[in-house]
């Protein structure tokens, strides 16, 4: 995720935005902001309001992938990070 400087400064948690641990941390603090984890898709739409966008994130980040870490498992760990952060 990117961040203009205002929505970091809101949801950045005082890290870095150019550190990954940090940028994790506050996208996980955003989307869960926006809405995750009771809805990912209305988190993902506030972030970018492209529905082809969303569904993108979401198919790729779909249960049935194989990879081991796929996004949404990250941003969910993370979130609970963030969650204890604030």
């Amino acid at each position: 995720m990117r961040f203009i400087p205002s929505t970091w400064a809101a949801n950045g948690l005082g890290g870095y935005v150019h550190d990954p641990h940090d940028a994790i941390l506050g996208a996980a603090n955003y989307l869960r902001a926006s809405g995750a984890p009771e809805n990912y898709r209305l988190a993902l739409y506030h972030y970018n309001p492209v529905p082809e966008y969303v569904d993108a994130v979401m198919r790729y980040a779909a249960p049935d992938d194989p990879r081991p870490q796929d996004v949404l498992r990250v941003l969910q760990l993370a979130g609970l990070r963030a969650h204890q952060a604030r």
